[in-house]
C-alpha cells in the first residue's frame, strides 16, 4: 500500500551496519530540516519515524547553537523547533516561510512573487470577511443588549481561519465564526451573569429548542423571542 511505501522510504536514510542514521545527513542542514518536519506526520507505530523525530531534532539544535549556518537559515530551524509546520496556523506560517525563503540564494523570484501576491490576497479576502462577521454582530443587536458577553470577534474568526484555512472555504470560515460567537455568548452567560436559578431555566429553554426559534422567557438575555435562523 501507499502507506507502507512512504514508510519504507526512511530506511535508506539509515546505516545496515548500525541501525542509525547515516552520518552524511548531518552536514545536510536543509535535509535534516525536511526530515523534522515530515517526522511530525507519523502515526502510532511508525518507529522510524520517532527515531527521525528525536535524530533530526537533536541536530537541529545543535545547528542552531552555532554560527556556522546562514541566519535566516538558524532563524528558520528555531522557528521550526519551536512550532512545525504541520502544527501551526497555515496562514500565518506561510508568511515566516516566505520571509526565509525570500533570503534563499536559490529562491526562484518567480515562485516568490506569486506566493507574496497570495498571501496579500488571501489577507484581504480574510479582511472582508472578518469585517462582515463584525456587522453581522453589530447588526443583531446583542453587544449592546448584552454588555456582559465579551467581544471576540477578532480572536472567534481567528479560530476559524485556522480550521478553515483554504482559501476558498469562505462559507465555512463565516458559520463558524458565527457559531463560535454565539457558543461564547452562551458560555458568558453561563460563567458570569445568570443566577443558578435563571440559568436553570435558561437550560430548560435550549431543551425545548424547535424550529429554529427558541424562547428566552427568563431574565438572563433581556430578550423575550429570538429567531436564531436569522442569526
Amino acid at each position: 500500500t501507499t502507506f507502507l511505501i512512504i514508510i519504507d522510504a526512511f530506511h535508506k536514510f539509515k546505516d545496515l551496519k548500525t541501525g542509525e542514521f547515516k552520518e552524511c545527513l548531518r552536514r545536510d542542514v536543509r535535509g535534516i530540516l525536511s526530515l523534522y518536519e515530515a517526522s511530525h506526520l507519523r502515526l502510532h507505530g511508525e518507529p522510524i519515524l520517532e527515531e527521525a523525530l528525536s535524530f533530526s531534532r537533536q541536530q537541529l539544535k545543535e545547528y542552531s547553537a552555532t554560527n556556522v549556518i546562514e541566519p535566516h537559515l538558524a532563524a528558520h530551524i528555531e522557528n521550526a523547533l519551536i512550532c512545525p509546520l504541520h502544527k501551526s496556523a497555515r496562514r500565518i506560517d506561510s508568511w515566516r516561510y516566505i520571509s526565509f525563503y525570500a533570503q534563499e540564494e536559490s529562491r526562484d523570484e518567480t515562485l516568490l512573487r506569486f506566493a507574496k501576491l497570495d498571501f496579500n490576497f488571501v489577507q484581504l479576502m480574510h479582511q472582508n470577511e472578518l469585517a462582515f462577521v463584525s456587522r453581522w454582530w453589530r447588526d443583531t443587536g446583542l453587544q449592546e443588549k448584552l454588555l456582559y458577553a465579551r467581544d471576540r470577534i477578532v480572536e472567534l474568526y481567528f479560530w476559524a481561519t485556522g480550521s478553515h484555512y483554504e482559501p476558498h472555504k469562505v462559507v465555512s470560515r463565516i458559520a463558524a465564526a458565527k457559531f463560535a460567537k454565539m457558543v461564547s455568548l452562551v458560555d458568558d452567560t453561563y460563567d458570569a451573569y445568570g443566577t443558578p436559578e435563571e440559568l436553570q431555566l435558561f437550560t430548560e429553554a435550549f431543551k425545548r429548542y424547535h424550529e429554529n426559534t427558541i424562547c428566552f422567557t427568563n431574565g438572563v438575555t433581556g430578550i423575550r423571542t429570538k429567531d436564531l435562523s436569522t442569526i
